[in-house]
């Protein structure tokens, strides 16, 4: 009689403990991560899953620059259901770590796994395949390739430059060709009064609307013939 007793006891402090638990993750929600869905030259956009816990209280986003310890805090949402936010305010082209803390109503915290990001830069991509493609006495024709970073920043213009000096400054003063079309990259013109042997330098920069730029890192050159 004491046996079946004490099994008894046992067998409802089970339930009863079964029963105060019920609000633990049924994931292992620690190991969740943030996603990026979206950014800009500033700002970082994310999406997470929904924390498995019947006790919910509130998440926090956290964010820092790739080499810096300290994250500093976003934002905290106390709705469970509210899966989204734009980090803003942040450099361009610039490396981030963004993690989620879960925090239950008894207290306990669920730290995600950190989400690497990098902002979009300000200043237009490389500049590849820059040369000229033929000529025919003064007329010459160059092709490079397509602005890439018209969903950064919007792009405004091409332009080249002519000197007869190797690795050359570009100014208003050697400015030949303003090109405002984005979906060319090519273009061909007259260059004038060239003098026969000489040998021309040419470089391309690619502007975007903030007036940023981004400069062909070698010289194309062309040589006048007789």
């Amino acid at each position: 009689m004491k046996t079946s007793f004490i099994f008894i006891f046992f067998g409802f402090a089970f339930l009863f403990l079964s029963c105060e638990e019920p609000d633990d993750p049924v994931i292992l929600y620690d190991y969740s991560m943030p996603r990026s869905v979206g950014k800009t030259i500033n700002s970082i956009d994310i999406f997470w899953d929904e924390a498995p816990l019947n006790n919910f209280q509130y998440y926090d986003i956290f964010y820092r620059e790739f080499y810096v310890s300290e994250p500093k805090h976003h934002i905290t949402i106390n709705d469970k259901k509210q899966l989204y936010t734009t980090i803003t305010g942040l450099l361009t082209d610039t490396e981030y770590k963004i993690f989620i803390v879960t925090t239950d109503k008894r207290g306990n915290k669920y730290t995600s796994k950190e989400l690497s990001e990098k902002t979009y830069s300000d200043v237009p991509g490389p500049i590849y395949q820059f040369r000229i493609e033929s000529e025919s006495g003064s007329l010459i024709r160059f092709v490079w390739n397509i602005y890439e970073n018209n969903y950064a920043v919007p792009f405004s213009r091409y332009e080249i430059y002519m000197d007869t000096v190797n690795n050359f400054i570009c100014n208003n003063s050697n400015k030949v060709v303003i090109l405002y079309n984005y979906f060319s990259a090519q273009v061909e013109f007259n260059v004038s009064d060239l003098v026969p042997g000489q040998i021309y330098y040419f470089k391309l920069r690619t502007y975007n609307t903030l007036e940023k730029y981004r400069e062909s890192s070698q010289t194309v050159s062309f040589k006048k013939s007789y």
